[in-house]
């Protein structure tokens, strides 16, 4: 796969928290995340807080795989059936990104976006869940799960948005290959939120 390629879907996944931070700066509730897969998405530096509060400077040390520790490919194969033998982390200023890819195109992937926060409940449900998101029950301190638009080149997008037990915001998001049924895409939310759950785990050490 590209470095472009890899790249692109790094900055969508750090979209989604950027463009929810915005909404809180501009007191704007209940941002919608961009369009999934976006080609237009820009690459962003970091992820902004949804709390309006600075981030710490992160450790390099223990963020050097960025968000892949998070991540067993197999667990992944084993949730939805899907294969990603490539596996590549990336990051930001203050964020960091594991992109899971087939070695067959573009799609089917997955990635995990992760940033530390100090928002809270009430301003994560105000900036980062969409419109159109469920609610999801034991899943850090906030959680939600949702079925975004066919993003281009692709099919259906499942994610699941969560804020950590750990103080950390994340996003898991499985985008679909061409041709996807959204309903099929629908089915997958249940072992994601799964998946998401292990990670949490693994996130309050």
């Amino acid at each position: 796969m590209s470095r472009k390629r890899l790249r692109r879907l790094a900055g969508v996944s750090t979209l989604l928290l950027v463009l929810g931070a915005a909404a809180a700066c501009g007191g704007e509730g209940g941002g919608q995340p961009s369009s999934a897969g976006s080609s237009s998405a820009p690459g962003a530096e970091s992820f902004a807080d949804p709390s309006g509060e600075p981030e710490e400077e992160k450790d390099s040390d223990d963020e050097a795989t960025g968000a892949c520790e998070y991540l067993d490919p197999a667990k992944v194969a084993e949730a939805i059936g899907v294969e990603f033998p490539v596996v590549q982390p990336a990051e930001g200023k203050n964020a960091q990104v594991c992109v899971l890819q087939t070695t067959k195109g573009s799609y089917p992937d997955l990635t995990l976006a992760t940033a530390k926060t100090k928002a809270d409940p009430e301003s994560f449900k105000a900036t980062m869940m969409p419109d159109s998101a469920e609610e999801v029950g034991k899943l850090g301190k906030s959680a939600y799960q949702v079925v975004l638009k066919a993003a281009k080149g692709g099919g259906p997008v499942a994610e699941i948005g969560w804020l950590s037990e750990s103080d950390r915001l994340f996003t898991l998001r499985y985008t679909s290959a061409e041709g996807t049924k959204k309903d099929t895409v629908s089915k997958d939310l249940k072992p994601l939120v799964a998946l998401a759950k292990e990670i949490e785990k693994k996130a309050k050490g």
